[in-house]
């Protein structure tokens, strides 16, 4: 049964959507912190979400064991309109329809998460915890001005959380835990395919290229998955007065590799879009010394609509994060918070994705800091009201800016509560607005196939996006 539990656990983790702290950290991952927007989570002692944000508050949890299930749903709107986008292959440009605009390439979507401590005879308290804190998916169409950037991006990072703490003194508790994250990951563009220096006759079609000619599209999609990699975390809370304790929290980052295949198709189903990909697979057949059979390979990969390149992976690494935050009590009642928290994207330089040679896609993501202030007040011995303010700042880089993480500032503002349905049972909620600066797209990409530059991609984009988060959730201790 238990086994049973921890595999539908894992698979719901793994549900989450579009990131909704900045970068594609998920930090949707308690309720009762979603409605102080976060605001002195590592100083939360009452919810076993603590066994993520800070181990060492489970310590405070000796009495009885605990579970707490939560569910977050997500609605982003992130449309881009096109502010002069092309496509060059050195010889002829495609300018993309002015003023287009994609669709919202975000969907409704569900991250759910759950935790659990269970207090030992010694006076520690072991934790367990499975969430998805870093994921990413939005899709685009496949005609869209930004599809030479991106038309699909999936990023999904399962995580076993695992704790244990203990109260080393009347004001300190110290906890650590190990992290077992796995990377799953789907990159899906477009590539602008061109006739070579002899131009291009297809087998498929009575069409004839001339040297230089776009012809159309193809579609590559890579899809990889990693194993499980190990992170440490830990954190400690301090009683520095009777009404006022600290805490700090550090996870380690992850450096994930996932393998997988491409996937090469027509972007449509259009028979200049079959005569690129024609073109195309005759070209990667030639390089991998078909010879005079690369025609023949072309056409019967035409004909199947497909053609796999095997062994290919994916290299992207998330950032590491330390937190400190204050837990102020002004009376019986009331409670205000406060955090900064430190994010290391640095680490996020670039993803490396390797076929028969290594591509690098440049990121370039820069350290930020949040900052977050909230409040609880009791209004009854059976409800808790919550409200709270996040300035979360984004890590992208202006000239790297993706439509893959059309990312911008953020000023997260939320309300939420707590109401005691039972002496051992309470239902928790919160809504949250996510405010972001106007997102300017300008990104000079550079486009290559199997390591061989076919051209440049200008995608030039505008938007002001927005996100509501509606969280549902209950704990229970037994």
């Amino acid at each position: 049964m238990r086994k049973r539990i921890l595999a539908v656990a894992v698979a719901a983790a793994t549900l989450a959507s579009g990131a909704n702290a900045a970068g594609f950290y998920l930090k949707e991952l308690s309720i009762t912190g979603q409605g102080r927007a976060f605001a002195g989570e590592v100083t939360n002692t009452e919810d076993a979400s603590a066994v993520y944000f800070n181990p060492a508050a489970t310590a405070y949890m000796t009495e009885s064991n605990t579970l707490s299930f939560g569910a977050h749903a997500l609605a982003p709107n992130s449309t881009l309109k096109n502010t002069g986008s092309l496509v060059t292959n050195g010889t002829n440009t495609n300018l993309a329809a002015s003023n287009a605009e994609t669709k919202n390439p975000y969907g409704t979507s569900l991250i759910p998460n759950i935790y659990a401590t269970l207090p030992l005879d010694n006076g520690a308290v072991l934790g367990f915890g499975v969430n998805n804190p870093f994921g990413l998916s939005n899709k685009y169409e496949k005609d869209s001005f930004v599809r030479y950037d991106s038309i699909e991006t999936e990023l999904k990072t399962p995580s076993l959380n695992f704790s244990v703490a203990k109260h080393v003194s009347d004001k300190l508790s110290i906890g650590f835990g190990i992290e077992a994250q796995k990377g799953e990951a789907v990159l899906e563009s477009a590539l602008p395919l061109s006739a070579g220096i002899s131009g291009f006759v297809p087998g498929g079609s009575s069409n004839t290229y001339s040297q230089g000619d776009i012809i159309g599209d193809i579609n590559s999609r890579l899809t990889a998955e990693g194993s499980f990699e190990l992170a440490p975390f830990f954190g400690l809370t301090y009683a520095v007065a009777e009404y006022t304790s600290l805490g700090f929290s550090y996870r380690a980052g992850i450096d994930h590799k996932a393998n997988g295949s491409v996937l090469l198709t027509p972007n449509t189903s259009s028979e200049a879009d079959g005569d690129a990909f024609e073109a195309t697979i005759t070209s990667l057949a030639l390089g991998q010394g078909a010879g005079a059979s690369a025609p023949a390979i072309a056409l019967a990969a035409r004909n199947a609509g497909s053609y796999t390149i095997e062994n290919a992976s994916a290299e992207l690494s998330t950032p590491s994060i330390a937190t400190v935050g204050l837990k102020h009590s002004i009376n019986d009642q009331t409670r205000v918070y406060a955090d900064a928290t430190y994010y290391g994207w640095s680490a996020f330089d670039d993803i490396k994705i390797t076929t028969s040679v290594e591509t690098l896609s440049p990121q370039k993501y820069k350290d930020t800091i949040s900052i977050g202030l909230g409040m609880e007040h009791d209004y009854s011995a059976s409800f808790t009201g919550r409200a709270g303010i996040m300035i979360d700042p984004t890590p992208t880089n202006d000239d790297y800016r993706s439509a893959r993480t059309p990312d911008a500032d953020r000023l997260w503002l939320a309300v939420g509560g707590s109401y005691s349905v039972l002496d051992n049972m309470s239902l928790d909620f919160a809504f949250t607005h996510i405010m972001l600066d106007d997102v300017v797209l300008d990104q000079a990409k550079a486009l290559t196939l199997a390591g061989t530059p076919i051209g440049q991609a200008n995608i030039k984009a505008s938007g002001s996006p927005d996100v509501n988060i509606l969280s549902l959730g209950l704990r229970y201790k037994f």
